[in-house]
């Protein structure tokens, strides 16, 4: 998947914003690095971490999210 952007081009209003592939602000360089240095904590591409690596760091979802574990199947409550 390609890194993307919500983008807010020059002269243009708030509702014409639209998400563009990173690639398509090759001549906007200095625009975007001026937004992460008034937002610096704006998302942002990790960098040196691949994407396996990355995948790595989150477990899937467990498949049946309504069963409870045994761990719980002998919970009583006291009066």
């Amino acid at each position: 998947m390609l890194p993307i952007n919500f983008v807010l081009w020059k002269g243009y209003g708030d509702e014409d914003r639209m998400w563009e592939p990173e690639a398509h602000l090759d001549n906007s360089r200095d625009a975007v690095r001026e937004f992460y240095s008034k937002n610096p904590s704006a998302p942002r591409k990790l960098r040196g971490m691949d994407s396996k690596l990355f995948n790595s760091l989150f477990q899937p979802m467990p498949e049946n999210l309504t069963t409870t574990s045994g761990i719980w199947s002998s919970l009583e409550v006291e009066p």
